[in-house]
């Protein structure tokens, strides 16, 4: 005997209030006594500090169960529907599913068929995606445009990048795009745009924070020729980015960070970063 989960949605996407739907299928060759299949739709927070001294605390964002059969026998294949409203427990919120480094939030449809006697029940699982468009002034956007200007790159006075980002406000569907120019500056091995998240927990006992880098695009390769405008082109990946947010137990900030990796005769290949806040949102369509 076992249990299968199955999602109307292919791409397991689903927005916040909706109904997911889906089945739950009992694979089973004879006739077995059980005592109950539900499924059970659940969302959790999960604060990881990470260190020795302070424990991880989970918070219940959703959970929702609905008896799909009552105790009696499984007559063959069976497969049962189900439809749960995406809603959340009563005094908190649900956020989009993130996967960070101190900070990641979660959703799973668990399904369960309980058994006679004392066997252990049989459980199966699937995750999905929660995502939260909100409503945005277009105008937002275009007004966030960003010039940036990059010196002192090896000590050297006179070195000098320039370019700019069309928005610093963006959407999650939409590209980072703008262009950055070498004007003068030592020989340079790569420069790599870094989108940069900064998680702070807020919760008393846990209260930290944390830096980490989230991905990472190459944008120029070896010495490039000087003053040659380089376009810059960066697709923002699930999970490990979510919409900027602050609630009462965490906050999640990113930054675009230049990193140029130049050539230095004495030290060999050195470093020097340059960073412009972001502000990530999910506009609704």
């Amino acid at each position: 005997m076992a249990l299968q989960v199955t999602l109307n949605r292919e791409c397991l996407v689903y927005n916040y209030g909706e109904t997911i739907q889906g089945q739950v299928a009992v694979l089973n060759q004879t006739n077995q006594a059980h005592a109950g299949l539900r499924v059970t739709v659940t969302g959790s927070l999960h604060l990881t500090p990470g260190k020795k001294d302070r424990v991880e605390q989970t918070f219940t964002l959703l959970k929702k169960t609905k008896e799909l059969l009552p105790a009696g026998k499984v007559m063959g294949n069976t497969e049962v529907d189900f439809s749960l409203q995406l809603i959340p427990e009563s005094g908190f919120e649900l956020y989009e599913t993130y996967h960070g480094q101190t900070v990641s939030v979660e959703y799973v449809v668990m399904a369960d068929l309980l058994r006679t006697g004392l066997k252990a029940p049989l459980r199966t699982a699937v995750d999905f995606i929660l995502e939260r468009p909100t409503k945005t002034d277009p105008s937002e956007a275009a007004d966030s445009e960003e010039a940036f200007e990059i010196g002192g790159i090896g000590g050297v006075s006179d070195a000098k990048v320039v370019g700019h980002i069309k928005s610093t406000t963006v959407d999650m569907r939409t590209p980072i795009e703008g262009e950055i120019e070498i004007l003068s500056a030592p020989p340079i091995e790569k420069v790599e745009l870094q989108v940069v998240r900064k998680e702070i927990i807020t919760v008393p006992e846990l209260r930290m924070e944390s830096v980490s880098e989230a991905q990472c695009c190459e944008v120029i390769v070896g010495n490039v020729e000087r003053s040659l405008p380089v376009p810059i082109y960066c697709l923002l990946q699930k999970f490990v980015v979510c919409p900027s947010l602050e609630t009462s137990k965490f906050k999640l900030e990113f930054i675009l960070r230049f990193l140029i990796k130049y050539k230095d005769g004495v030290a060999g290949t050195r470093e020097h970063y340059h960073d412009i806040p972001l502000c990530l949102k999910r506009i609704m369509v």
